[in-house]
């Protein structure tokens, strides 16, 4: 590790009194050191410099140790809201966006979701049914003490199970299921779609139901089934395993009919966008604070409209429009202020806690309205590039500097706009109790939990240390070649891990694909990522590319003994064994030197001649040497092979 040194310790007369002396030992004529001397004068001026330059080299804060974690692909997390469940009751259906309060915190529901009166009666496979008697499936979420409910038998024998309920639910209707799942000797963490072991499906009698969400990853973790009924009525759900097996088989410990998933914020300000409008009839109950007809990147403001409650009516020929839609009291908030193109300018909302990825900004000239886009700085804009970056400390909308973001010109209107507690709002279960004025009751079955404030430097920098300080952890290329040889079930032969020249701070791994005739399974491939991916530096990112083989043409003229009648066909196959073997890999360079040794090894073989390698110019390149260079995804196999052999 680098030492910490304070460059600015020295004031300017400890740097003049050692250039003084320094100057002493290197002129001793030089006796005339009073400040009228000009000599004098001219280190008094570099020793002012010197000090200057310390005082800016020393002072290194925190946008300095930003640009540097972003070296390392790494940038502080976005301050983000807590999540949590809600369980609705009360009848009839709350859309999304609907809020509902635990005191004075609003949480806002992800989904729409239907708030009927119901219950599940029982619960199990045709073999073994649970009765929810008193409400067992979800008195306070715990696990069933004696009554273990495997949805999909202990073995696997069952493909389905089957949820009754009380009530039908109602023809085309959404409804949410929360599930408690446990696993039985639990394998490593499912955490994205990739990575599930199942698909599972869903049917009410034999009309299937769609899934809109499945937080489950195929009931091998808690979370909500958002589902969508078909054309009838039905009081029975009927989930089955559609494809794949469970490595690990489910247990259910809960589960709570009309759950959907919540998060801690309230939206002031939001945009809808509605494509292929017919007549000028847009079909949606909400209420605009702004109508944008659009044609291109410009924005045309429409005020003739009318807004019944069920539809939007206007007078326009255009085919895609824009609906921004405000809370109570914001759109006369929405006009932060005027721009009159100056560089790096900011204008400050009077919005508190807003979440930086929901600001969405819009700039009128001349009566057009243009979109602006977020980014996270103005690294990768150019001059043309209207964007702005939302700085959570100050409250700040910053702009670019004329080389790196457009200069804004013109009204700044703030149209996306979304607020949270962050950290404030992780609540506990059942502090969410509160009814709408719709009559719908919401209470939290869950603790709301994830809520965090926008990571700090410091802490973005102690994650990376960490991470880099982990012994399991990649940082070399090699480092990865090893952790996908030592996989599990990894039958690859040829490993070579590169750094993509086309995409920042991603590492690509080319293995062999095929081993003989077939391909490795799915099971494979997703030991392999659960491999790779825990291990890799903080934004670090991984792929795979697609192989391509790369046939290598050779001419090779040969010398050899007498005794050998079929020197020609062994000298073939040895050619064949050489691509064949270790000696080459991916985007490796084929020596024309290695080449021949390797041939006169041959016990037949007495003099190699000449060779000549070549191979087509998208998989590769020929060296001046006469050696083969090939791409990094080119796994090099023999070609057209030709042998001439002098005895």
């Amino acid at each position: 590790m680098l030492r910490s040194e304070d460059l600015s310790r020295d004031s300017f007369e400890d740097i003049l009194k050692t250039a003084t002396a320094e100057a002493v030992k290197l002129c001793p004529e030089w006796t005339d050191h009073n400040a009228s001397d000009p000599g004098i004068t001219i280190l008094e001026l570099m020793s002012w410099l010197s000090e200057v330059q310390r005082y800016h080299l020393n002072s290194v804060n925190e946008r300095h140790f930003s640009r540097y974690l972003k070296l390392l692909g790494c940038t502080p997390s976005p301050s983000v809201p807590a999540r949590t469940y809600l369980n609705l009751s009360g009848g009839g259906f709350a859309p999304r966006g609907s809020v509902f309060y635990a005191d004075d915190i609003p949480f806002e529901t992800e989904y729409g979701c239907s708030a009927a009166d119901n219950e599940i009666l029982s619960f199990g496979t045709d073999e073994r049914l649970v009765t929810n008697r008193d409400d067992i499936l979800s008195d306070s979420l715990r696990s069933f003490a004696n009554t273990l409910v495997f949805p999909f038998g202990k073995g696997q024998p069952y493909t389905k199970f089957r949820v009754c309920l009380k009530n039908p639910l109602p023809a085309k209707s959404v409804v949410g299921i929360y599930f408690g799942i446990r696993l039985e000797n639990p394998c490593t963490e499912i955490t994205n779609r990739d990575d599930c072991i199942v698909s599972v499906s869903a049917f009410t009698g034999d009309l299937p139901v769609e899934i809109l969400l499945d937080e489950t990853m195929g009931f091998t973790k808690s979370g909500v089934i958002m589902l969508r009924t078909g054309d009838t009525a039905a009081a029975e759900l009927i989930f089955s395993v559609e494809s794949g097996e469970f490595a690990a088989m489910p247990i259910v410990t809960a589960a709570v009919i009309n759950a959907v998933p919540a998060l801690q914020q309230r939206t002031l300000s939001r945009i809808l966008r509605f494509d292929n409008v017919e007549n000028g009839t847009i079909r949606t109950p909400v209420k605009p604070a702004f109508l944008f007809a659009l044609s291109g990147e410009e924005r045309t403001l429409l005020e003739d409209f009318k807004a019944d409650g069920k539809r939007i009516t206007v007078n326009s020929t255009a085919r895609c429009f824009e609906v921004v839609v405000c809370g109570e009291g914001f759109e006369e908030r929405c006009c932060l202020g005027r721009a009159c193109g100056v560089c790096n300018f900011r204008i400050k909302s009077e919005v508190g806690n807003m979440l930086e990825n929901s600001a969405r900004v819009y700039v009128c000239e001349d009566g057009v309205f243009r979109r602006w886009n977020p980014v996270k700085d103005f690294d990768g804009a150019d001059k043309y590039s209207r964007c702005f970056v939302y700085d959570p400390d100050t409250g700040e909308i910053v702009f670019g500097n004329g080389e790196k973001g457009m200069p804004p010109r013109g009204d700044i209107y703030l149209f996306g706009c979304v607020v949270s507690l962050k950290n404030g709002g992780n609540v506990r279960a059942g502090a969410v109790s509160s009814t709408n004025e719709n009559g719908i009751s919401a209470v939290n079955i869950l603790p709301s939990e994830g809520g965090a404030a926008r990571q700090t430097v410091d802490e973005c920098y102690a994650d990376v240390r960490a991470a880099m300080d982990s012994p399991r952890c990649c940082v070399t290329l090699e480092d990865y070649e090893n952790a996908v040889r030592t996989t599990p079930g990894m039958p690859h032969k040829h490993i070579r891990a590169y750094v993509s020249e086309l995409k920042e701070n991603c590492v690509c791994i080319a293995l062999e694909h095929f081993i003989g005739n077939s391909a490795p399974s799915s099971g494979l491939m997703r030991n392999l990522k659960r491999r790779i991916l825990p291990r890799v530096q903080l934004g670090t990112k991984v792929e795979f590319p697609a192989v391509r083989y790369a046939p290598v043409n050779v001419y090779i003229n040969i010398s050899t003994n007498t005794y050998s009648a079929d020197s020609k066909e062994l000298t073939e196959k040895a050619v064949r064994g050489f691509f064949d073997s270790d000696r080459v890999n991916f985007g490796g360079t084929i020596s024309i030197n290695e080449f021949s040794r390797y041939v006169y090894e041959a016990p037949w073989v007495s003099a190699v001649l000449s060779v000549d390698l070549s191979v087509s110019a998208s998989d590769g390149e020929r060296l001046p040497s006469g050696d083969v260079r090939l791409k990094n995804v080119c796994l090099p196999t023999a070609g057209k092979i030709s042998v001439v052999v002098e005895h």
